[in-house]
């Protein structure tokens, strides 16, 4: 009897802790619909573009950019072209493959601006910078293949900071920095301790103290450097977890707020700028209806915090703008 007893008690004991285990390992993600609780959203503003290639149009929205007057640049990978819309969403002009000799663009995977709203792109087939004023004449370019100083090898990133003009050389694996008529100021390494070998970036971001931040894809991760190169720490995770990134595109950083679009889990994820988790964005509402993100990619934030993010489906290709206030559903 008391064998009995003793092998019941062991039994529940197994079946207790089974339990216990089960429910301390990880839940599977939620993916948030639009009745769930505590949903994060951003408020829909607007749009602009539609699928195509005429003029208005976009195809392969590499990147976005937003000046002080709020009228929108958009690169397209697949046109050349890069298009601009005013503040209220309308179409206003294009420029890029209609240019001659070397005005011509090609990829441009990256854009920024300055102070003065002049247009700065990273063209990565053709290694160079070029600088456009923002009614679209070209102002300057710099540039060539190599490894040198001023040369360039797959310039995946370009961004401003202040009166310099800081570019992602990806394939030399640096960042190089240049006044605003691209004269040559300085350089660093952005391969850190763990890296390993083949190790790609793609976005290039900074804050309003000089810190950058350096989107590496495909360790699904962002390092932060200092002004002057000083690595200070990196964050992120291959996974669908809140704050994973499996397949991050653009960066974009306002306040202190820094935000990542992620192309698998159709995203934006929010992070502070010490790389501490903050949300994610699913979607938001446009005419009173929920809708999911698709397939977000280029990113960019305007003066008051307002997002502006791609979007692409079947039949849909535009540029979203949201509220900066944060919402629940």
């Amino acid at each position: 009897m008391k064998k009995v007893i003793v092998i019941t008690v062991i039994f529940v004991i197994f079946v207790m802790l089974v339990s216990c285990s089960k429910k301390s390992q990880p839940a599977e993600p939620i993916v948030p619909t639009a009745t769930a609780t505590n949903t994060p959203y951003h408020e829909f503003l607007g749009a602009c573009g539609s699928e195509g290639t005429a003029e208005g149009q976009l195809t392969c929205m590499e990147a976005v950019v937003v000046d002080s007057g709020n009228n929108i640049y958009v690169s397209d990978g697949c046109t050349g072209y890069i298009s601009k819309f005013n503040s209220g969403m309308v179409y206003q002009m294009r420029w890029g493959t209609s240019l001659n000799g070397n005005g011509l663009l090609d990829v441009a995977y990256h854009v920024t601006k300055d102070a003065s709203n002049n247009i700065f792109i990273s063209e990565v087939a053709k290694n160079r910078i070029t600088k456009f004023n923002s009614g679209g004449d070209i102002l300057l370019y710099w540039g060539e293949t190599g490894a040198g100083q001023g040369q360039f090898n797959y310039p995946k990133g370009v961004i401003v900071n202040g009166s310099e003009v800081c570019v992602l050389d990806d394939n030399n694996k640096r960042i190089q920095k240049f006044d605003l008529s691209g004269n040559y100021i300085s350089e660093f390494g952005y391969i850190i301790a763990g890296d390993p070998t083949i190790n790609y970036h793609s976005a290039l971001e900074v804050d309003t103290t000089g810190n950058l931040y350096i989107l590496n894809h495909d360790e699904h991760c962002i390092k932060k450097f200092s002004s002057n190169g000083t690595f200070i720490k990196k964050w992120g995770s291959n996974s669908y977890n809140p704050g994973g990134m499996p397949q991050p595109k653009k960066l974009a950083i306002y306040g202190n707020t820094l935000y990542v679009t992620d192309l698998t889990r159709e995203i934006i994820i929010a992070f502070d700028l010490d790389g501490n988790f903050k949300y994610e964005i699913y979607g938001y509402t446009e005419g009173g209806i929920y809708k999911r993100l698709s397939d977000p990619s280029a990113l960019a934030v305007d003066s008051a915090g307002n997002i502006y993010v791609s979007e692409s489906d079947t039949g849909i290709r535009r540029i979203v703008k949201l509220s900066g206030t944060l919402s629940y559903e």
